[in-house]
């Protein structure tokens, strides 16, 4: 599977320089938990509105600049998962209007237990050593 990177160019506050930066971010889930793979994200996006916070004129604009912000993240998180969540992706995409981040996580993170609990799949489900037969902790 290939990895996809998050190229940030973030513009720091210099007195009369502008400086660039270019920070490469893996973005995939790569067998992670959903849980992980969000917290890693959710530390990028965090960084990112510490270091360009965002300001506007007005309140309209403002609105329509976080809801886009918004639906780039649930794209960034979707396009991130696992080919084991195509599904629940896929319905995500088909709804009416984006979700929001956290509202698309808890969606993701309900396939993941229903793949656990029904396949024994899923990024939290139990594993069990077989020579044991008892859950490995």
């Amino acid at each position: 599977m290939g990895r996809s990177l998050l190229r940030l160019q973030i513009p720091l506050p210099m007195p009369n320089m502008k400086k660039i930066i270019s920070c490469p971010y893996i973005t995939c889930q790569n067998g992670e938990s959903v849980k992980v793979f969000h917290e890693k994200l959710h530390t990028i996006w965090q960084e990112i509105d510490c270091l360009c916070p965002h300001e506007f004129s007005c309140a309209d604009d403002e609105a329509r600049r976080l809801k886009e912000i918004e639906a780039d993240r649930v794209y960034d998180f979707l396009g991130g998962l696992d080919p084991s969540y195509d599904g629940v992706r896929s319905h995500i995409l088909a709804l009416s209007h984006v979700p929001p981040p956290l509202e698309a996580y808890v969606m993701v993170m309900e396939e993941d237990t229903r793949q656990s609990a029904m396949l024994g799949g899923g990024s939290m489900a139990l594993k069990v050593d077989p020579a044991r037969q008892r859950p490995v902790v």
